[in-house]
């Protein structure tokens, strides 16, 4: 990865202890030495991407409401995600399976600096913003039928909400509109572009964009650590997994309640940035029916929009495929319609370089999308994004099938490896 500059986080009293806090040494020491103040920061693997056991009585739930406000998963999204599930194979499966009550948040990533470009030779490592998101599932305590009997069974379907870390989480007023500012010209930037250099700011607005976003990364990651429990040893949150308060139920309701008091700072319906999910149809037996719909939403004030699920080229950004308002695969091959243009001599390489068509792809490809220094999100297909685990009807990356224990894809933990380099030796 590319080093630039450095960034001079330090974490509250409550989050590292207080003698992390009596005397910071000086940023410029710092750079001096080469060495990043994030590099001595407490920042482990099960900070970035917590999973909640499939057990807990303490998960939190769609109806949980933000300090008296909006309830974390809005009814109104809900019946959208409902409603674009109905034009599909999928059906009413929401309906006749699951209520609202049932889904609960079973795990989060949060990223310290989420790529903002369209292709990893975006600057990713400069052109990134802290991201939450959110990985909610059907739950259903004590559920039985013919084929499934269980203490504890997760539906085969997921919510996946992101949010950008609002820049009023660190910054004034003033600074809080600019980075909106900053923020919304990448966007309108990525929205008109058609290849070539890829500038959405110019050197002063860089640098700029810089300074702030290092503020409120600064406090995302002082939340992470905030969200520790003291009665359990900071080695317990290395590596990717279970948090260490899972099978404790009395430090599992205290997690709880930590995570509703980030997520009403966080994730507050109004500042949802995308929202995408992915179902099986009616039946619970994904071995045998053996198909898996994508759906894809951008957010509008608060609002759900669907957009047509695509993917992009990883070489020069530009739309590779348009799948509709919908995409359906099975464990073995992709959506029918993107077989179609393979032998087109533009697109067709570029295609079979960036999705799992067939499984014989993915001994290939399979290291490359877990890789966002290869592959960015919207340089693959969402069913090869989901296809990276060694049982081929898990379409999960980082929440529940069935019964069995939590599904950590590869591509999560690559994620995680690359977040954690980034904290201990960038000066973003």
């Amino acid at each position: 990865m590319m080093k630039i500059g450095t960034l001079s986080v330090w974490f509250s009293c409550a989050a590292v202890g207080a003698a992390a806090c009596a005397s910071p040494p000086s940023t410029a020491g710092d750079e001096a030495s080469g060495v990043s103040p994030l590099a001595a920061t407490a920042v482990a693997g099960r900070d970035l991407a917590i999973a909640l056991s499939l057990e807990s009585a303490s998960l939190p739930s769609a109806l949980d409401r933000l300090g008296g406000g909006p309830p974390l998963l809005p009814p109104a999204w809900y019946n959208e995600v409902v409603r674009a599930y109905g034009e599909t194979s999928v059906g009413s499966a929401l309906e006749s399976e699951n209520l609202l009550a049932d889904w609960r948040v079973v795990s989060l990533r949060l990223a310290p600096c989420a790529p903002l470009g369209l292709t990893p030779a975006h600057d990713v490592d400069r052109l990134c913003w802290p991201e939450v998101r959110l990985v909610w599932q059907p739950i259903l305590p004590g559920f039985s039928d013919d084929n499934i009997g269980s203490d504890t069974h997760a539906d085969d379907r997921a919510i996946h909400a992101l949010y950008d870390a609002p820049p009023e989480a660190a910054l004034g007023a003033a600074d809080a509109a600019r980075a909106r500012e900053l923020l919304a010209a990448v966007g309108a930037y990525n929205a008109a572009w058609s290849g070539g250099p890829y500038a959405p700011l110019g050197a002063s607005e860089l640098g700029e964009f810089v300074a702030l976003r290092d503020q409120v990364t600064r406090a995302l990651l002082d939340a992470a650590l905030a969200l520790r429990s003291g009665a359990i040893p900071a080695s317990a949150y290395a590596g990717v997994g279970l948090r260490p308060e899972s099978g404790k139920p009395s430090e599992e309701k205290a997690l709880r309640g930590r995570l509703l008091g980030l997520f009403a700072t966080y994730a507050r319906p109004e500042r949802l940035k995308a929202l995408t999910s992915f179902s099986l149809p009616e039946g619970r037996q994904p071995a045998l029916l053996d198909e898996w719909v994508f759906l894809s939403f951008r957010a509008s004030g608060g609002t759900l929009v669907q957009e047509n699920v695509t993917f992009r080229a990883p070489d020069d950004g530009r739309v590779l495929f348009d799948f509709g308002p919908s995409e359906s695969a099975s464990a073995s091959r992709d959506d029918a319609a993107i077989y179609d243009v393979l032998d087109d001599p533009t697109d067709g390489p570029a295609i079979a370089e960036s999705v799992i068509l067939f499984n014989t792809d993915r001994a290939r490809l399979a290291p490359v999308l877990a890789d966002r220094g290869q592959r960015l999100v919207p340089n693959t297909s969402c069913a090869s994004c989901h296809k990276l685990n060694p049982l081929r009807f898990d379409f999960h990356n980082f929440s529940y099938l069935e019964d069995r224990e939590l599904t950590v894809s590869p591509r999560v933990v690559t994620d995680v490896a690359l977040d954690l380099a980034w904290v201990a030796s960038h000066a973003p």
